[in-house]
């Protein structure tokens, strides 16, 4: 095909000239005068349609056809006269012209065409695009004036409404054409007309610097009532009014309204929350993420909310070391659950340790699925302290009372069956078992109703300045007629310290410590009684020579019904609340109790009370 392409203008100029050739002997003595005018036409038709390359071939084919059929000598190609040479260059040179010429026009032709072509091109795409565009206006037209939302252009110039599409007017409470020409602040709610434009001005200005701008704006009905719109501006170029801003309403009134009661609901949610004694806390389903904590928090935890928003983990951190591992698990099985209750100890950051009580349940969507986990957790140290007080009650009942009393019974039952009516030294030895019984019972009695009032703060401390010297004295002169009979001496060395403190209280905790220091002490040794003065605290020590205590009951034997041998409440005469009475008495003063002990050596109790200055003494 490309190489029949490339013949066929060659083609062309052979079948021209032969053509040319005919006509021209057909026609010889019609044109015996003119040579090769027949050949010219073909020339032409060559060139026109073969291009310049066919038109030359067909020039020299026509000049050596005339040569050879019409110019004499026939049928050669040698020329005779001069003339004929003259006349066939003639031809040759008008033929070249000839064929250049329509070469030109060819190609002229062509360009026209072309051009003519691009520009009908040109025309029918803007045709096209022009129709388009004018489907794409009435499209949007339509769009518009059915939008949900309302619709309005203002001018950015001098803020005159241009259009408003029927949900526009709606909204607002205008009628069909009646906004257009106001101006905008019309639809502004404002207490008055300057506010409006205000408020206008700022919204134009917005839109105006930064091309587009999303707000809520107040706005009000032709009748005069108030709503809100969410509001989306934008500005465009338009070809009659200039710059305009193309501004869409949505009515969110409604939307409004419930938020502002979920606000209102919020509130009083977090006073409700913020001011019950109990924590009210809420996080995601991973306790990754807190969602809220009332401030009862800070009261309870000691520790800040922000603290713990920042670290959720917190939480657990605060809790007793002993409880934290059964809290994980406890926490990992209400994901199954949904709810649970449990107890647990935290330490706050002082040291000291409450009891909380936590119950906790999970908040699910439409779905039923746990989406958060919420709950409450107050202190119960208090109500944990009374459980520990019945506790004990039921085993002093059981046991410290009941022990007593059973040896009472007993003695009295032996009497009342008459069986030693006619032994006077076992009777007489019943009636002395139940005395002393019953005079353990009195102590034991006397001491719970002591410690309770103190631990209850029924008791008011009458507090008066106050001779350590003196008080150690006076504590001595009670326990000085057991010391005696035993050979045991007080080696006192006190000095005229003052203290502020409730003498009565004060001697009793001495008294208690002197008794223990007698009970546990071999006969005639010594008791070392000292009063040291230190920076800010009056050190008070009191050292025995007894069999010493185990370094685990150090600090047990402070709690009550607590002591280093269970015999030592039959043989020793205790009630094992003393110490228990002695630090709660020293805890009321600000003061600190403890004991120190080497087994087979000894043991020495210590105490401090706040010093009292001289200027405190005055003021006193």
């Amino acid at each position: 095909m490309k190489n029949y392409r490339q013949l066929l203008p060659y083609g062309i100029a052979i079948g021209a000239t032969a053509i040319a050739l005919l006509l021209s002997l057909g026609l010889e003595m019609l044109l015996a005068h003119t040579v090769g005018a027949v050949f010219y036409i073909s020339i032409i038709i060559s060139s026109w349609y073969g291009g310049w390359r066919s038109g030359i071939v067909t020039v020299i084919f026509s000049g050596l056809a005339s040569n050879y059929f019409l110019i004499s000598p026939i049928h050669g190609l040698q020329i005779a006269q001069v003339g004929d040479v003259l006349e066939l260059e003639i031809f040759f040179v008008v033929g070249l012209t000839i064929n250049l010429l329509t070469n030109y026009f060819r190609q002229s032709t062509q360009k026209i065409k072309q051009q003519l072509q691009e520009t009908s091109d040109r025309l029918s795409k803007t045709i096209i695009q022009q129709q388009q565009a004018q489907q794409m206006l009435e499209l949007q037209a339509v769009i518009t004036r059915n939008m949900a939302e309302g619709v309005c252009l203002v001018s950015a110039s001098d803020a005159l409404i241009v259009y408003a599409n029927p949900k526009f007017e709606q909204m607002f409470g205008y009628d069909y054409g009646e906004l257009n020409g106001q101006h905008v602040s019309i639809v502004n709610y404002a207490n008055n007309p300057e506010m409006a434009e205000q408020v206008n001005q700022a919204i134009r200005s917005a839109v105006l610097q930064q091309g587009e701008a999303s707000y809520e704006v107040h706005n009000v009905k032709k009748d005069g009532t108030p709503f809100w719109c969410s509001a989306t501006t934008s500005v465009f170029l338009h070809p009659e009014y200039g710059h305009v801003l193309v501004a869409v309403h949505q009515d969110i009134t409604a939307r409004k309204q419930i938020e502002d009661a979920l606000r209102e609901s919020e509130e009083k949610f977090r006073q409700l929350a913020d001011n019950i004694q109990a924590v009210f806390w809420m996080t995601d389903i991973d306790y990754q993420q807190l969602l809220y904590v009332s401030k009862a928090y800070e009261s309870i935890w000691h520790r800040s909310c922000a603290e713990l928003y920042e670290n959720v983990s917190a939480w657990l951190e605060a809790v007793h070391p002993e409880d934290r591992d059964r809290v994980k698990l406890e926490m990992v099985e209400q994901l199954k659950a949904g709810k649970f209750e449990k107890k647990y100890r935290i330490i706050r950051p002082d040291g000291s340790i409450r009891w909380i009580r936590d119950r906790s349940f999970a908040i699910k969507n439409e779905l039923g699925e746990i989406i958060r986990l919420a709950g409450l957790a107050e202190d119960i140290t208090e109500e944990e302290k009374i459980e520990q007080m019945k506790s004990e009650f039921i085993g002093i009942v059981s046991h410290e009372l009941r022990t007593p009393l059973t040896s009472i019974r007993a003695s009295m039952g032996l009497l009342q069956s008459g069986i030693y009516d006619q032994k006077p030294e076992k009777f007489q030895r019943m009636i002395d078992i139940a005395a002393s019984e019953s005079d353990r019972l009195v102590r034991l009695v006397n001491d719970i109703l002591d410690l309770e009032r103190l631990d209850s703060g029924r008791v008011v401390l009458k507090r008066s300045i106050c001779t350590a010297a003196d008080l150690i004295e006076q504590a001595v002169a009670g326990v000085q007629a057991i010391a005696k009979q035993q050979n045991i001496a007080f080696n006192i060395q006190s000095t005229d310290t003052k203290v502020w403190v409730a003498a009565d209280a004060l001697i009793q905790t001495l008294t208690n410590l002197f008794s223990n220091a007698l009970k546990f002490s071999p006969a005639d040794s010594t008791i070392t009684i000292r009063v040291e003065q230190q920076t800010n605290k009056v050190l008070f020590s009191i050292s025995d020579r007894g069999r010493g205590i185990p370094a685990d009951k150090l600090e047990t034997i402070f709690q009550r019904f607590q002591q280093v041998d269970v015999s030592d409440s039959r043989l020793k005469g205790g009630t094992g609340l003393g110490l228990a009475i002695c630090r709660t008495i020293i805890d009321q003063h600000g003061g600190k109790i403890w004991a120190e002990s080497t087994l087979g050596v000894g043991s020495t109790f210590f105490f401090t009370l706040p010093i009292v200055e001289a200027e405190d003494v005055e003021d006193k």
